[in-house]
């Protein structure tokens, strides 16, 4: 997912990248993060990768099956 989302950061705007990099530290952490704080970030990167379309398709996939594993 992190391969996908860095693809996906450079096809963005700056703002977007924003978003995404802020995100990233908290997707990164692995299980040292918070479940709300990686629900949260998740929400922001799909978000981005759901505004621009097709080029965000593998990470808005990619998110549904981790949101899905944390759902339980």
């Amino acid at each position: 997912m992190i391969q996908a989302i860095q693809v996906l950061r450079g096809q963005v705007s700056a703002e977007d990248r924003r978003v995404i990099d802020d995100s990233l530290g908290a997707i990164s952490a692995g299980r040292d993060v918070d479940p709300g704080t990686l629900r949260l970030a998740l929400s922001a990167i799909g978000g981005v990768a759901t505004v621009v379309g097709e080029v965000g398709a593998p990470v808005v996939a990619a998110i549904q099956r981790v949101l899905a594993l944390i759902a339980g």
